[in-house]
C-alpha cells in the first residue's frame, strides 16, 4: 500500500509527514506536526505543605523570540498569556508524559527535568527512550513542554514539571501495540501528550481491531492519578487541505481526550491544522522555537523552529501541568471543562463562530468554532479557574444517556434525510458522541450534521476530503461506520429531541441504496443540580453589552459567582448585583447565591443574609460576609485585605493550598505569603479565627 500524504506538505522545518503502523495491512499514521445553609467549617488542622511564590522571572536568553508565550494579555492577541502566572506555577510536582519518537534527554534545557527513572521504550522494550538517528520529533514536541527556566536557551510552558519520554515507533519501526503500551504507561502520569495522528480518514476505528486503545484510554482517565484521570492531549492533525477533520479519528475525537488545534502569530487558524467539532481547543502551532536534538536533529544547533499542530498539542499540555499544580483535586473532565471555559475569541470575524445554548459562562452561550473548538488556550484564565474549582468530574462521576434510531431512510432525490431521537434524562452535557451507520457509494458528497434541543448545530462530517470552503470532489469511500462527536454542546441540557441531519450536496446522480442505516446518539455529563457555577472572564466586557446575559436568575441550590478570572476591578454585592468586566449584573428578587470569588485587582465584595464562602483573590479588596456564618478564603497569592464585619462567634478565615498563619496583631494578621487582612471593624484576632481548608 503506498503511503498517502495527507499532512502539511512543507518539509522545511515542518513535521515529518507520514508513516505507517502495521496491523494486517499498512495504515498511514503520521506526527501532527437545595436548602440553603452556612458552608461547613472545614476540619481544624495544619496546613499539609507551606506555599511560597517565586517571583524571579525566567531570564532564558531566547525567551524574547517566543512570542507565544510573549504576548496574550489583550483579548483578540495570538499568546497564551502564561507569563502572567508564571510568579506562582511552573508545574513543579506535574508528571508530563511524552508519547513520541524518542528524546534527547541529555539537551541542557531537557537534562534536569526528564525523569531516567520513568521512562519507556516500546520499541525496544527497554527503560531508555532515548532518540536514534532520524527521530528527532520527540525533542522538539518536549521542549515546548518542559524546557527547564535555567538561564540559557528557551523556557516551556510549564518549565519545572517532570517530563516522562515514552518512545514509540513511526512508519514500518511502528505498530498499535506499541500505542496502546505507551498510553499504558501514560496513565501512571498526570499529563499524556501525543504530537501524532493517523492520516488515513477514518483508519483509526475503536469500533475494529483498534479496540484495546480505547480500552487504554479508559483505564488512563479512570484510573489515572488515584481515579482522577490522566488527562490525554492529542494534535489535531495536519491535513485540513486534503479535506481531514478531527472527527474521521477516534483517537482525536474520544471522548476521553482532547483535540487541539493551531493558530498563527496573528491568531487565525493555520492552513494544514484539521478543523472538526470534535475540538476543544486551539493554541499557537506556526512558528515554534523549542529544543532540537543536540545527536542530529533537524539543524546544525540545539534549537529549531517548528510548525504544526505536534507543537499546539504540547502548549496546552503544559497550560494543564500548571492548573495541575494550582489544584490537584482537578477530575480530567475538570480540566477539560475549565480549557473551554478559560479560552478566549481569535479571529472573531470567522463565520464558523457561534454561541451555543448553554448559560452559565459570562451571562449566558459560550463561543464555539470548528476551526478553534472553544478558542484560543488561556493559561491565566485557565489557572485562575482551576485554583477556585471544586468540582470533581471524573470517569466514575460522568452520566451518559442514549437511544438509537434504525430509520434506514434513503437519501434519494431531495438528497436531505432527517431522523430524531428523544432523550428524556437532563444532564449538564460535556461531549456528545453519535455512533453512526451510512450506507453510501461516495461519502465525499456527504455533511452530516447533529441540532440539538435548543437548535444548535454541530457539523460532524463535511465532505471527507474536501478542504472547506472548497470546490470539488472528496473522497470516494463507500461507507460510514463510525464513532463521531461533539464539544459544541458543552453545558447545554440534553434532554429533549435531537436531529440528525444528512445531506448528499453532490451534483451526480443518487443511488437508490444510499442509506441512513442507523445512529446511536450518546449524551456524556453530569445529572443536573441546582447547585450552578457562572463564570465570568474579561470578555464579559463584550459579552455583556447583551442585555441577555446582565441579570442572573437562580433561586435554588448551593450556587457560586465565579469571577476569578477577571483581571480588572469586580464590585459585586450579592444582594443586588455589581460590576464585573466594566458591565453590570443584576441579582433577580428571589435570586439566593452562597459563593462569590473576585479576581486579580482591587475587588470590593459583599455577601447576602445567608452563609457565604468569599474569595478576594488577588488585588487589596474589602470584603464583607453580612449578616450569617461567612468563610473567608486565602490561598496561592492573595493581596492585601479588609474584612470589614467580622465577628468571631460566626465568621472563620479559611486558609487552603498550604498557606498558614504566620502572625497577628490587633486586627491585622499576616500569612505566611505576606499577605495581610485587617479588621477593619476594630476586630483584635485570635488564632482561633483560622482554620485549615
Amino acid at each position: 500500500m503506498q503511503r498517502r500524504r495527507q499532512f502539511d506538505s512543507n518539509e522545511t522545518q515542518f513535521e515529518n509527514n507520514a508513516f505507517h503502523l502495521d496491523h494486517a495491512e499498512p495504515i498511514d499514521v503520521s506526527p501532527s506536526a437545595p436548602v440553603r445553609a452556612a458552608p461547613a467549617a472545614p476540619t481544624l488542622a495544619g496546613p499539609d505543605a507551606t506555599w511560597t511564590k517565586s517571583t524571579a522571572a525566567p531570564s532564558d536568553t531566547l525567551l524574547g523570540s517566543q512570542w507565544y508565550v510573549n504576548s496574550g494579555a489583550a483579548p483578540g492577541s495570538a499568546g497564551i498569556n502564561v507569563q502572567s502566572v508564571w510568579s506562582e506555577y511552573r508545574g513543579a510536582g506535574i508528571k508530563i508524559a511524552v508519547i513520541d519518537d524518542g528524546f534527547d534527554y541529555n539537551h541542557y534545557d531537557l537534562t534536569k527535568n526528564y525523569n531516567r527513572n520513568a521512562d519507556q521504550d516500546l520499541i525496544k522494550y527497554d527503560n531508555d527512550a532515548i532518540n536514534e538517528t532520524g527521530n528527532n520529533h520527540g525533542t522538539t514536541v518536549m521542549g515546548v513542554i518542559g524546557a527547564d527556566d535555567n538561564g540559557v536557551g528557551l523556557v516551556g510552558v510549564a518549565p519545572d514539571a517532570s517530563l516522562i519520554g515514552l518512545r514509540i515507533g513511526y512508519g514500518a519501526a511502528g505498530n498499535a501495540y506499541q500505542i496502546m503500551d505507551a498510553l499504558h504507561e501514560a496513565a501512571k502520569a498526570d499529563v499524556a501528550n501525543n504530537s501524532w495522528g493517523y492520516t488515513a480518514m477514518f483508519s483509526d476505528n475503536f469500533n475494529g481491531w483498534m479496540s484495546g486503545v480505547e480500552a487504554e484510554l479508559v483505564n488512563a482517565v479512570s484510573t489515572g492519578r488515584g481515579g482522577l484521570g490522566t488527562n490525554v492531549i492529542f494534535a489535531a492533525g495536519n491535513g485540513r487541505a486534503s479535506g481531514d477533520d478531527v472527527n474521521y479519528h477516534n483517537h482525536q475525537n474520544s471522548i476521553y481526550t482532547t483535540a487541539v488545534a493551531a493558530t498563527d502569530s496573528s491568531g487565525v487558524v493555520a492552513s494544514f491544522s484539521n478543523p472538526g467539532a470534535a475540538l476543544l481547543v486551539s493554541a499557537p502551532g506556526v512558528g515554534i522555537l523549542t529544543t532540537d536534538a543536540t545527536n542530529g536533529g533537524y539543524n546544525s544547533g540545539d534549537t529549531v523552529t517548528m510548525n504544526g499542530t505536534s507543537f499546539a498539542a504540547p502548549i496546552v499540555s503544559g497550560v494543564v501541568g500548571l492548573m495541575l499544580e494550582a489544584n490537584r483535586n482537578l477530575g480530567y473532565r475538570d480540566v477539560q471543562e475549565i480549557l473551554a471555559y478559560s479560552a478566549r475569541l481569535t479571529d472573531s470575524t470567522r463565520s464558523s463562530w457561534q454561541l451555543n445554548h448553554s448559560d452559565n459562562w459570562n451571562g449566558g452561550g459560550m463561543h464555539t468554532s470548528s476551526d478553534y473548538g472553544f478558542g484560543l488556550v488561556n493559561a491565566h484564565d485557565a489557572v485562575r479557574i482551576a485554583e477556585t474549582w471544586t468540582l470533581r468530574s471524573t470517569y466514575s462521576t460522568m452520566d451518559v444517556a442514549s437511544a438509537t434510531a434504525t430509520p434506514n431512510l434513503t437519501i434519494g432525490s431531495t438528497g436531505t434525510v432527517y431522523s430524531t431521537l428523544n432523550l428524556t434524562r437532563a444532564m449538564d452535557i460535556d461531549k456528545m458522541e453519535v455512533d453512526l451507520n451510512i450506507s453510501h457509494d461516495f461519502i465525499g458528497d456527504l455533511r452530516v450534521s447533529l441540532i440539538s434541543p435548543k437548535g444548535t448545530e454541530s457539523f460532524l462530517i463535511d465532505r471527507p476530503g474536501v478542504a472547506r470552503g472548497a470546490a470539488g470532489s472528496g473522497t470516494s469511500m463507500d461507507n460510514i461506520v463510525f464513532s463521531l462527536s461533539s464539544t459544541q454542546f458543552w453545558d447545554e441540557s440534553s434532554a429533549g429531541t435531537w436531529t440528525l441531519k444528512v445531506q448528499d450536496v453532490g451534483t451526480g446522480g443518487v443511488s437508490s441504496s444510499n442509506k441512513l442505516v442507523s445512529w446511536t446518539l450518546n449524551a456524556y455529563g453530569d445529572d443536573v443540580t441546582y447547585n450552578d457555577q457562572y463564570v465570568y472572564t474579561d470578555e464579559f466586557a463584550k459579552y455583556g453589552l447583551d442585555a441577555s446575559r446582565r441579570t442572573l436568575v437562580d433561586t435554588r441550590g448551593m450556587d457560586t459567582v465565579n469571577a476569578s478570572a477577571v483581571t480588572t476591578s469586580v464590585n459585586f454585592d450579592l444582594r443586588t448585583g455589581g460590576t464585573i468586566a466594566g458591565n453590570y449584573v443584576a441579582i433577580q428578587q428571589g435570586t439566593w447565591i452562597e459563593r462569590l470569588y473576585g479576581g486579580d485587582a482591587n475587588d470590593v465584595l459583599v455577601g447576602n443574609g445567608g452563609g457565604n464562602s468569599i474569595w478576594g483573590g488577588r488585588g487589596n479588596d474589602v470584603l464583607t460576609g453580612g449578616i450569617g456564618q461567612d468563610r473567608f478564603l486565602y490561598g496561592h497569592s492573595s493581596g492585601n485585605d479588609r474584612i470589614t464585619d467580622f465577628v468571631a462567634s460566626e465568621d472563620k478565615i479559611v486558609m487552603r493550598d498550604g498557606v498558614f498563619l504566620r502572625s497577628t496583631s490587633g486586627s491585622v494578621a499576616t500569612l505566611s505569603d505576606g499577605a495581610t487582612i485587617t479588621a477593619a471593624n476594630g476586630y483584635n484576632w485570635k488564632t482561633t479565627d483560622f482554620i485549615y481548608g
